[in-house]
């Protein structure tokens, strides 16, 4: 009896392992790859446009202007990314159709976001900022897209 007792008991143990596995290494993989391409990206152009072309990266907010300078660029690609894959790794937990929630929040949200590079204040700098916009969004889609699968 005593021998039956323990095999069921070794049985129970290798289901616990099972059943309490951590949070993938390859969603954690997308995570942060996601964010460094959404980083790495805007702020290469930022360096090849602003620092070595020289052309300052200026935009005017609220009659105010701004120069654009690297702590921004960090920050703006940082901040709407970290939420965009929070929120796709939500939406995964809530819904069904994730994926497809997912790709028109996005998409949307990266369109509202081009309304903003329009306050440059030469052409050349609403180019910029918009193509900036544009590798966020082509860093931060995909990887909420596989963040988003079952």
């Amino acid at each position: 009896m005593s021998e039956r007792t323990s095999k069921v008991e070794k049985n129970v143990m290798n289901t616990e392992t099972v059943t309490a596995t951590p949070v993938p290494a390859n969603r954690r993989r997308v995570w942060i790859l996601s964010i460094v391409a959404a980083v790495s990206l805007p702020t290469a152009l930022w360096t090849i446009v602003d620092p070595l072309a020289g052309h300052e990266l200026v935009a005017a907010s609220g009659g105010q202007t701004m120069h654009v300078t690297l702590p921004w660029v960090i920050a703006g690609a940082m901040a709407p990314g970290m939420i965009g894959l929070g929120l796709s790794m939500v939406l995964r937990r809530l819904t069904k159709h994730s994926r497809i929630v997912w790709l028109i929040v996005s998409i949307l949200a990266l369109a509202g976001s081009l309304g903003s590079p329009l306050g440059g204040t030469t052409t050349t700098t609403v180019l910029v900022l918009m193509t900036m916009h544009l590798m966020v969004g082509a860093a931060i889609i995909p990887g909420g897209l596989k963040l988003t699968t079952r």
